[in-house]
């Protein structure tokens, strides 16, 4: 059976990953706290479409199909917004994809 990350364990890899220097992340805290939530999540459309990208790359069977390319793909398609976090998440898909597909493959 596969493992599936938690939704908590990919949020914390995200804020590990791109929100210590994302410029539109709230401020106060440690940069370094991958494990509290910050008010900037509401809108982030990383953490807004976590749950679509988590189901997606989980049903994703790497013998059939590039799961780390089908996971950057459909982040780039989730951002499409022309908001600030959209064009910074945008360009931290590619490491984001290559995270959660190393986190599927254990």
């Amino acid at each position: 059976m596969k493992r599936i990350p938690t939704l908590q364990h990919l949020q914390g890899v995200i804020r590990a990953k791109v929100c210590a220097d994302c410029p539109y992340r709230t401020p106060g805290g440690s940069p370094f706290d991958t494990r509290t939530p910050r008010e900037c999540e509401e809108t982030c459309p990383m953490f807004v479409h976590l749950p679509v990208v988590r189901d997606v790359a989980g049903r994703t069977d790497p013998m059939v199909g590039h799961r780390r390319r089908r996971i950057e793909d459909l982040l780039l398609r989730l951002t499409n917004g022309r908001s600030p976090h959209s064009k910074y998440v945008r360009g931290h898909a590619r490491s984001l994809a290559a995270a959660i597909d190393r986190l599927l493959r254990y």
